[in-house]
């Protein structure tokens, strides 16, 4: 009876500690912004902003900058011409991931922009 005592709370305290996901931000300039295929093993849309060089356990590149990933489909789509503006302007902008929705190549994808 002690052993299953321990066992749930051993398993009640592992699901509360992983059921709370959280967003986290990063606000910068667009570095790289990349079509889909650039990186090897990845079919999504892809950024990265200067100077993020870590965002909680969102996967770097290879020369260190978090990489970002865009949804697919319309969403992404327009994620992705936001990205190209603030680019080609200048602009900073703010994204916002969930470090716990990874693709299968570890990378974090972008919740949202502002």
């Amino acid at each position: 009876m002690r052993l299953l005592a321990r066992c749930l709370s051993a398993l009640l305290l592992f699901l509360g500690s992983t059921g709370y996901a959280a967003d986290y931000s990063a606000t910068g300039t667009v570095n790289i912004l990349r079509t889909r295929g650039f990186l090897p093993g990845v079919e999504s849309d892809s950024l990265s902003l200067a100077g993020v060089d870590s965002l909680w356990t969102c996967k770097p590149d290879e020369a260190g900058h978090v990489v970002l990933l865009l949804p697919h489909g319309k969403g992404g789509e327009r994620m992705f011409e936001l990205a190209l503006a603030s680019k080609t302007s200048g602009t900073p902008l703010t994204i916002w991931t969930n470090d716990t929705v990874t693709a299968a190549s570890g990378f974090c994808f972008v919740s949202y922009i502002e």
